[in-house]
This record gives structure tokens, C-alpha cells and sequence, in this order.
């Protein structure tokens, strides 16, 4: 698997586990931020930023980790 589908498929499973917010509240904001991080530091496609960008947009705000906990 080359770099660019790495960042794909990476992007592709976080979208869906995102989708399904009750699921992503469970991870602490630490868990976001590095898998994000990540992203982020291995993207070399504009769409792959773009869409970094949406995921971060999507995630709960720290606030309601702060609220479920």
C-alpha cells in the first residue's frame, strides 16, 4: 500500500466512525488529536487536507468529552 492510499484508507475509516457520533464521543479529545495529527503530517493531496478539515469540524467539541465523563 503506497502513501497516498495509507492516508485514504485512514481518512475513509475515520469518516465512518465519525458519522456514528455516539461512537466517537467515547474516544478521549487526546485519541483525535493524534489520530488527526497524523493525518495531517502524512497528506500530500489537497482533497486529503479538505477532508482532514471536515473530520475536525465533525468531531465532538472537548467540552462534551468534558460533559459524558
Amino acid at each position: 500500500m503506497n502513501h497516498t492510499h495509507l492516508v485514504e484508507w485512514e481518512l475513509s475509516h475515520l469518516e465512518r466512525l465519525v458519522s456514528h457520533m455516539s461512537a466517537a464521543a467515547q474516544f478521549p479529545p487526546a485519541y483525535w488529536d493524534v489520530r488527526i495529527a497524523a493525518l495531517t503530517r502524512l497528506a500530500v493531496v489537497a482533497s486529503h487536507f479538505a477532508r482532514i478539515e471536515r473530520l475536525k469540524k465533525k468531531l465532538p467539541p472537548v467540552e462534551f468529552h468534558a460533559m459524558v465523563a
